[in-house]
């Protein structure tokens, strides 16, 4: 998205043509790399696989184009606390507190994968791309000790 936006302004309707070349360019690159990397073993299973990733990344186009009428975005991979230096300005170099609707006060430290400024009341919308990788979570354990805070944080 960062690539997308510096490349050519805003990701929107007017512009989903010349951002799909651009995402299907990086696609085509990502691939290459990762065939060099380890050549597949079956040339059909690979088709297959390469059509579903074509698939996700115009359903993830057409959804940010959507997601541009309601805000733009502002940052990515925004460091919330823990950062070396605040540099780009986004990066917080000390803990960001954080107001709950229940009215106490939280210390957080993470990162962020994206936040976008809302178009109607300049407010903030945090964005969190999943790749559905459920390794990080346990039942038994699921806030592990108090260090992993973010589905507690989005029943909050």
């Amino acid at each position: 998205m960062a690539r997308l936006e510096q490349a050519g302004g805003r990701v929107d309707k007017d512009s989903h043509a010349r951002h799909g070349v651009m995402l299907m360019e990086m696609l085509e690159q990502a691939i290459g790399r990762r065939r060099r990397r380890t050549p597949p073993r079956d040339e059909l299973a690979y088709e297959r696989d390469r059509r579903d990733l074509t698939d996700a990344c115009v359903i993830f186009l057409f959804t940010e184009i959507a997601r541009s009428e309601r805000g733009r975005p502002l940052c990515w991979e925004a460091a919330l606390g823990g950062a070396a230096e605040a540099n780009p300005p986004w990066n917080r170099v000390t803990q960001v507190g954080l107001d709950t609707a229940s009215g106490r006060r939280s210390l957080l430290q993470g990162r962020v994968d994206r936040i976008d400024r809302l178009n109607d009341h300049g407010g903030l919308a945090i964005l969190d791309y999943k790749t559905g990788r459920s390794s990080g979570f346990s039942r038994s354990d699921p806030f592990k000790q108090g260090r992993h805070l973010q589905p507690l944080l989005y029943t909050e």
